[in-house]
């Protein structure tokens, strides 16, 4: 199970957000090989409110089959990493799954099972049309797990093999999108053929890990952190702990890489709890991290608190319960371990 972005149990689904790629939603550095995490390396110079764009969500229908084949594209232009300009053309877009890379990179090859980070824009293929979702527009990368089937198939099927740095058009019709249930929180109807750009920022798997040094901060009268750096932790709130009334991080091991940037994505190993120690989230039983959205520019999110802080960095989180709330069920304690941190260009 994976956190929501706000963190909080009533938002917890089966992944993390990924704007509108995900129904239900990864290292050492942001650069270096598929294990641990890899950054763009083009072949040229150069949420997270989460929705319903690339969702495997349960409104769509069953997927019927397709063929990944030829068809028309639209124009794309602008640079990696910044927000394209798309020009249809005038054709009817093909019933084929189309792949096109408009711009080749050289880093690693994504892998099936990797958790991808990538920005991207979808539309939906009309002679007049507006993105549906765009991770440009937010300003922070999108991540999200590849080649499971928690995406839909047309992103499963194109984006699998292909090389970070790479700048790629998919041409997406209803049957390797929604079908003919469409997605309507987005505007989607079940005769709708997508159109997505995706710039592929990096890969990760499982392999990340805290790094750094032990800081031997206290935690009386806080929850109880055990496990070596380079396992999995283990978080336990103790009976009578009060609950946290802010949001509060203290660092357990001082990472010794880069500090995370505001409007960036945290690449994150994490459990949590309730204050109750209900299992809350947990990356580490499934081998993949997720992606944390920091500093959005006029948005707060829980994990603001692993701003500034350096990349290898393990953190006790602690969040308040949401108004309301019990506090002694819903306030949540969660072990973060800062794996890698990417920031998209135009940040």
């Amino acid at each position: 199970m994976r956190l929501s972005s706000s963190l909080r149990r009533p938002l917890i689904v089966a992944v993390l957000p990924a704007a509108l790629l995900l129904a239900a939603c990864g290292g050492s550095s942001s650069t270096g090989s598929s294990g641990s995490g890899s950054s763009a390396s083009s072949s040229t110079a150069t949420s997270t409110g989460a929705s319903a764009g690339a969702s495997t969500a349960t409104s769509a229908s069953p997927t019927p089959t397709f063929a990944v084949g030829p068809g028309p594209t639209p124009t794309v232009t602008g640079a990696f990493d910044t927000n394209p300009t798309i020009t249809l053309p005038a054709d009817t877009p093909s019933k084929n799954l189309v792949v096109k890379t408009l711009i080749q990179g050289n880093g690693p090859t994504v892998k099936a099972g990797d958790l991808l980070v990538a920005d991207y824009v979808g539309e939906v293929w009309k002679a007049s049309t507006k993105a549906f979702d765009s991770s440009f527009a937010r300003g922070v990368p999108a991540a999200f797990p590849i080649g499971t089937g928690q995406v839909i198939p047309g992103w499963d099927k194109g984006l699998v093999g292909v090389k970070v740095g790479s700048r790629v058009v998919l041409v997406i019709p209803p049957a390797a999108g929604y079908g003919s249930a469409g997605q309507s929180s987005a505007g989607i109807t079940g005769t709708d053929t997508l159109v997505f750009v995706v710039d592929v920022l990096g890969h990760y798997d499982g392999s990340g890990r805290a790094h750094g040094t032990a800081t031997n901060a206290s935690l009386a009268g806080l929850p109880t952190v055990t496990g070596a750096v380079d396992a999995a932790p283990k978080v336990t709130v103790p009976a009578e702990t009060a609950p946290p009334t802010k949001a509060r991080a203290i660092v357990l091991v001082k990472g010794d890489g880069p500090p995370v940037k505001k409007k960036s994505l945290v690449i994150a190993q994490y459990v949590a709890v309730g204050w109750d120690n209900t299992a809350v989230a947990d990356t580490w039983s499934a081998n993949l991290p997720g992606g944390l959205s920091v500093g959005m520019g006029g948005t707060t999110t829980n994990f603001d608190p692993l701003i500034g802080l350096p990349v290898g960095s393990r953190v006790l989180l602690l969040l308040p319960a949401p108004s309301g709330q019990d506090p002694t069920t819903t306030s949540i304690a969660a072990v973060i371990d800062i794996v890698a941190n990417v920031q998209s260009k135009s940040a």
